[in-house]
């Protein structure tokens, strides 16, 4: 399953970790790994290149983890990402568990 976690401080994301693996297809076919991954590797070249105050990204195979501030293009880029992945959650439940943890440190 993959696991979605979203740290929040004054209503701002100062965190997202995801991690681990859909598991609804053999490795390297997994349509809920692959939307995952295209949704949150945006996110992170967007922070990394539309917002400046932003923190880069670290990204290793089945796991991606931002914390730290950022300003509002990248609250905007954070917070579209948590809608897509909100959705994905929806459509695959057993797939995909998203946490939002209020007043979190980064």
């Amino acid at each position: 399953m993959i696991r979605a976690e979203v740290g929040r401080r004054g209503g701002r994301i100062v965190r997202l970790h995801v991690h681990g693996h859909a598991g609804t297809a053999p490795y390297g076919e997994d349509l809920v790994c692959a939307a995952v991954s295209a949704v949150v590797q945006t996110a992170a070249l967007g922070l990394a290149r539309l917002d400046g105050t932003a923190d880069p990204a670290r990204v290793r195979d089945g796991d991606l983890l931002w914390r730290g501030e950022s300003g509002q293009a990248g609250q905007i880029i954070l917070e579209t990402c948590v809608l897509g992945l909100q959705d994905i959650a929806a459509s695959y439940p057993g797939a995909i568990a998203l946490v939002v943890k209020e007043d979190e440190r980064p």
